[in-house]
């Protein structure tokens, strides 16, 4: 089942692209109407995110959000001490990582996990060393973490799905903890609503525990 739903989303997700002449979907682009999205009225930008939630919510695949604000992470680490152990991006990732395998894990799947995460700029290497200590932190995690893969976001399909989640997280942290008042943008309350979602804050007791007490990483 969970094949032929992803066999659904591929084509779908493409065809809305073309539907609406863009060749991807950039949410920074998108929100900020650059580049293929330049010129886009409201009601074009609603009715494209609408159709491409409804991809999302057919398909059925999980999403799995992780975010952090940089100042509770600066609590416990300095910036040098992130460049040298871990970063806020890299925490996430092996937060994300983890919560997909305890999802793989309850529903009887044995095998390993194998992740794709988007290339460029210097996060690959934040990931790398962020999922390298956690192997070495849990016996568990290493075993059922079977590579990272890194891809341009137009060669793997899903990482687009997973750049509309992780910009709607980002924005929707502040707002979580009280810092921004603003009511919940409309199409982070469809994601939640008509899709597969879980959403983790770590927070600074998390923080805590992840870097000083015990394993954290597959809550």
């Amino acid at each position: 089942m969970l094949a032929l739903r992803w066999n659904y989303f591929e084509p779908n997700w493409y065809e809305v692209l073309r539907s609406f002449g863009v060749s991807h979907l950039h949410m920074t682009d998108f929100e900020g109407g650059h580049k293929e999205f330049q010129g886009w009225t409201p009601d074009r930008k609603r009715d494209f995110m609408r159709q491409v939630i409804g991809v999302l919510r057919r398909a059925g695949p999980l999403g799995v959000s992780v975010g952090l604000l940089q100042s509770d992470l600066d609590g416990f680490l300095d910036l040098d001490q992130q460049r040298e152990h871990v970063s806020a991006y890299g925490l996430c990732a092996v937060h994300a990582i983890g919560r997909m395998m305890k999802e793989i894990k309850s529903k009887g799947v044995a095998q390993p996990l194998a992740c794709v995460f988007e290339s460029g700029d210097d996060r690959k290497g934040q990931i790398i060393a962020a999922v390298t200590g956690a192997r070495k932190k849990s016996a568990e995690y290493d075993k059922r973490l079977d590579s990272l893969h890194f891809e341009a976001k137009g060669s793997a399909w899903g990482l687009e799905a997973a750049d509309l989640l992780v910009y709607e997280a980002a924005k929707h942290i502040p707002r979580k903890v009280g810092l921004d008042p603003t009511p919940i943008r409309k199409s982070l309350w469809r994601l939640l609503h008509r899709t597969q979602h879980i959403s983790i804050h770590l927070d600074v007791e998390v923080l805590r525990r992840s870097l000083f007490i015990e394993t954290t990483f597959m809550p």
